[in-house]
């Protein structure tokens, strides 16, 4: 009869026990209105930084790409535009931020190796030119697709830069059988054959390079770093961290002359002395 009185006290821990031990309640998975709402918000935000950068309105575009980019960490477009207005503003470090990122969601991306490359030979003036380590890339996009003259006319632009003109040349005369009438590619051409006393052909490429030139006047605010064989050239690419970007503007601004070659030497040997 003791142990009965005991009975209600046991069955009290035992119920008390079971309580204790209730399993912790699982967090609720995101509602699908959830998942649209963040949907939505992320092409809200990558529209208007579109929207912007076509207007050229830099730092409004860099501030919805960054929108963009927190709302989807893994979208390669708001990271690819987002180092690009970057570039624009000047803020390389940014830039270089960003291109990182990208390149580590995909190690494969032709584009994004293109632009890192870019970023290392902005022009002399800019932080730290280093045209090693954009011949580097170059070569990367290049292993990653042979098919875009893109790659192929930077590593001739960064074997100029680092002083390398043998190097230089076959790459040039592989974009020009390729894209027989791209303004810079003649005019770099022009100025190796010019810097090793061809005269009679570097005035040749100065005029082909002129030629080129004239009808693409109206395409320069399209951004087209891939430069393809479809007949894309240079000057529809952004000018920002395009070096021979000024050179090749000056071939639709008048009669172009040697003098050309002479202030693109004086240039070249700024990058040699920053690099």
């Amino acid at each position: 009869m003791s142990a009965l009185r005991f009975l209600p006290f046991l069955l009290l821990a035992v119920l008390l026990a079971a309580c204790g031990s209730a399993p912790p309640e699982t967090p609720e998975a995101p509602s699908p209105a959830a998942d649209t709402s963040a949907t939505v918000r992320f092409w809200a935000a990558f529209r208007s930084a579109t929207a912007h950068r076509i207007a050229g309105r830099w730092e409004e575009a860099a501030r919805d790409y960054r929108t963009a980019h927190t709302l989807r960490p893994d979208h390669e477009d708001a990271l690819y535009y987002l180092a690009n207005v970057e570039m624009e503003r000047g803020r390389y470090e940014a830039a270089r931020e960003a291109l990182d990122r990208l390149l580590a969601l995909n190690p494969r991306s032709v584009r994004g190796f293109i632009r890192r490359g870019d970023l290392f030979v902005c022009g002399p003036e800019t932080p730290s030119p280093a045209p090693e380590d954009a011949l580097a890339d170059y070569e990367r996009a290049h292993h990653l697709n042979a098919e875009q003259t893109g790659p192929l006319l930077r590593m001739a632009a960064a074997h100029l830069i680092l002083g390398q003109f043998d190097a230089a040349r076959p790459l040039l005369d592989d974009v020009l059988a390729l894209l027989h009438d791209n303004p810079e590619a003649h005019l770099l051409r022009g100025y190796v054959a010019w810097k090793t006393g061809r005269r009679d052909l570097a005035l040749r490429h100065l005029e082909a390079a002129r030629q080129g030139a004239a009808p693409r006047t109206q395409e320069t605010g399209r951004s087209n770093e891939g430069d393809t064989r479809s007949g894309a050239t240079p000057l529809a690419r952004s000018e920002a961290c395009h070096p021979f970007a000024p050179f090749v503007r000056r071939l639709t601004e008048g009669p172009s002359t040697p003098s050309i070659y002479e202030d693109l030497d004086a240039y070249l040997a700024r990058f040699a002395r920053r690099s």
